[in-house]
């Protein structure tokens, strides 16, 4: 009798540990699940049934990993202009100082005189 009542109590142990293990993967599989959702709405702007996520989630997920490609790209191609706007800016900042070197030096030369006999 002993015996048997040891394995009963291992087998309940062993129930007791099941049923948290499944408890833990249960809580699991709900988060990635709620984070799929909120991806859904937050990205694809779409009302997901929660009952129908099963054939839904890959194509979410693929969805998503579209969008971060696409947001890198874009993100890619704003640092890309940014750049080509400071070079420019730069080109006109030395620009604007030629110009103004120029206009000092010609200021300061003195345009002879087409008659210089005349009004003498």
């Amino acid at each position: 009798m002993a015996v048997q009542i040891g394995r009963w109590m291992a087998h309940g142990h062993l129930g007791i540990r099941r049923a948290q293990h499944n408890e833990m993967e249960r809580r699991r599989r709900d988060k990635i699940n709620n984070r799929i959702i909120t991806f859904s709405k937050i990205i694809l702007d779409c009302n997901m049934d929660s009952t129908k996520t099963g054939a839904k989630k890959g194509g979410i997920l693929s969805k998503v990993c579209d969008y971060f490609w696409e947001l890198r790209q874009n993100n890619q191609r704003l640092q890309d202009h940014f750049k080509e706007m400071l070079r420019v800016q730069a080109d006109n900042r030395l620009l604007k100082q030629q110009v103004h070197t120029y206009t000092v030096h010609s200021e300061s030369i003195q345009t002879p005189s087409l008659f210089p006999h005349f009004g003498t």
